[in-house]
C-alpha cells in the first residue's frame, strides 16, 4: 500500500471542499438566470397637446424656485381627457402647444411617454441589479472552486525531490 503523505491528505481535502463551491456557485447562477424580466402591461398610445404648465414651489430655503409640472390634453374614447406629469421640470421639459403622447394602461392610468419609459427603463435596471450579484457570485465561486481543484490535484501528485 502506498505511503499517504500530508501534502497528499491535503489534496484530498481541498478536492473535497471544492465540490460544495461548484454546488453553490452553479445554485446562484441558475437562479439568477431564472429569475423573470419585468413584464410590459398593455398599453396604447395616444396623441396629446400640453395645454398648461402648473408651476409649484421647489428646491427649499437654500435655492428656492419654481417647477413645472405638464398638462397634456388628449381624447380617449371620443371623451377629453387631461394627464398631469408625475415629475416636476426645472425647467419646463415642454412648451405650450406642443404634441407628444400619452400612454393609457388598460386600467385607465395615463402616463406622458417620456415618465412611462423612464418608469420602464428604471424597473428593467433594477431588475438587472438584483439579478447581477447573484450571477456574478456564483461565477466567482465557480472559479474558486476550479482552482481549488487545481490546487488538489496538484497537492495529490507533487512528489518531494528532497
Amino acid at each position: 500500500m502506498p505511503r499517504v503523505t500530508p501534502t497528499t491528505r491535503f489534496g484530498l481535502v481541498t478536492l473535497v471542499l471544492s465540490v460544495p463551491l461548484w454546488v453553490a456557485g452553479g445554485w446562484l447562477v441558475q437562479d439568477a438566470r431564472a429569475r423573470v424580466p419585468p413584464s410590459v402591461p398593455p398599453t396604447r398610445a395616444l396623441p396629446a397637446t400640453v395645454v398648461e404648465l402648473m408651476a409649484t414651489a421647489c428646491g427649499g430655503r437654500r435655492s428656492p424656485g419654481t417647477c413645472f409640472r405638464t398638462v397634456a390634453a388628449y381624447t380617449d374614447g371620443g371623451q377629453p381627457r387631461q394627464a398631469v406629469s408625475r415629475t416636476r421640470y426645472r425647467p419646463a421639459r415642454h412648451h405650450r402647444g406642443e404634441s407628444l403622447s400619452v400612454i393609457v394602461e388598460a386600467d385607465g392610468t395615463a402616463w406622458i411617454d417620456v415618465e412611462w419609459q423612464a418608469r420602464l427603463d428604471a424597473r428593467q435596471e433594477a431588475f438587472e441589479r438584483e439579478r447581477r450579484f447573484p450571477l456574478v457570485m456564483g461565477w466567482m465561486l465557480m472559479g474558486c472552486g476550479a482552482v481549488a481543484v487545481l490546487l488538489g490535484v496538484g497537492l495529490i501528485f507533487w512528489v518531494d525531490r528532497t
